[in-house]
């Protein structure tokens, strides 16, 4: 049986189709209805956008501003300390005059500090020490780069040094406050990333949350390792603690490859079996007391100390990369901080 439309009846089905858009505005908190008599009107809003950002989100991107830069900037200033008298400064004189590395870009890590800043959950400790940091590359990076082309184009020569000479003291300046402004960054992360690392190993109660903890927990164990084979000068350096340490840190690695399926732990496999190895060197020469030949000692005075087999810059360097694989592999997980690889003596 065909049914006619009618006026009536369509009248009726429009009402029908209006009450269910007006119904379903309000439900999802886009209903917008204006007061003003003179003109009663009801607008459906599109949906607002949410300001909010998870907080792992958030502190991972103060995370990337400090292991994309720091590490350079503390190689950059080595390598000047290396062939100045950070005191005086340089006179023109030195035997050397190697100058300093470049600095990285500093819009990317601008760009993600001002975008999560302004997005919820707010952490205002975290931000001030956020800005501050920056304050402290914007001079900085500058500073370097001037540096750098001036003693790259080798102009000491043509103005008896009288530019480096000037260069020098904003320059130590603005290193002193970057390294200030780094840690207290670091601090403040250190901080929530603690809290946040809490809350998300008491959210494990599946096989994928579980999973994701464990490998946080052998990036804490690996942490610890580190921090025990850093904390003083190498042969002090207690040989039993740190073979208690590396055992730690090799069982709960073996531990998530039990865990993981077959094949898709690669990221993290082999750094973390190239840090074991570095650690144990290090136990190794701690506890004979082996000391460095002098080839060795020359590459440790220089940026060459990853290349020492025994060495806790050749520690700190495999950490680095394991870190890297680990942040690589994890992008919406927690990521870890990059150290700075302590002055050999």
């Amino acid at each position: 049986m065909k049914y006619s439309s009618s006026p009536i009846r369509n009248f009726l089905f429009a009402g029908v189709i209006l009450v269910g858009i007006i119904l379903f505005a309000i439900k999802n908190g886009n209903l917008e209805i204006n007061p003003d008599p003179e003109s009663p009107h009801i607008t459906v809003q599109a949906p607002k956008k949410s300001t909010e950002v998870p907080v792992t989100e958030k502190l991972n991107a103060y995370t990337f501003g400090i292991n994309r830069m720091a590490l350079r900037a503390h190689e950059s200033y080595a390598r000047y300390d290396s062939w100045v008298d950070i005191e005086t400064g340089p006179t023109g004189k030195e035997r050397h005059i190697y100058g300093l590395y470049e600095l990285y870009e500093l819009e990317p890590i601008k760009a993600r500090f001002e975008k999560v800043k302004t997005q919820s959950p707010q952490l205002p400790e975290l931000e001030q020490a956020g800005d501050a940091y920056i304050t402290s590359l914007l001079s900085l990076v500058e500073l370097v780069r001037g540096a750098k082309d001036y003693y790259d184009q080798k102009d000491y020569l043509d103005d008896g040094m009288a530019t480096g000479k000037t260069l020098h003291p904003g320059l130590v300046e603005s290193f002193e406050a970057y390294f200030i402004a780094e840690k207290k960054l670091r601090a403040r992360l250190a901080h929530y990333q603690g809290e946040r690392k809490e809350a998300l190993l008491a959210e494990a109660d599946t096989e994928e949350t579980r999973l994701f903890a464990q490998g946080m927990r052998s990036m804490d164990l690996t942490t610890a390792l580190l921090e025990q084979a850093i904390s003083e000068e190498l042969f002090s350096l207690d040989a039993a603690n740190l073979s208690d340490g590396i055992e730690k840190a090799q069982g709960a690695w073996d531990k998530l490859g039990e865990m993981t399926p077959s094949n898709t732990l690669g990221y993290a496999e082999d750094p973390a079996k190239d840090f074991i190895k570095s650690a144990k060197e290090v136990m190794r020469r701690a506890r004979d007391q082996q000391a460095f030949s002098q080839s060795e000692a020359l590459l440790l005075q220089g940026n060459g100390a990853w290349m020492v087999e025994g060495s806790q810059g050749r520690l700190v360097n495999s950490y680095n990369q394991l870190v890297s694989a680990y942040n690589s592999a994890n992008p919406d997980g927690l990521h870890w901080l990059k150290v700075i690889p302590p002055k050999s003596k």
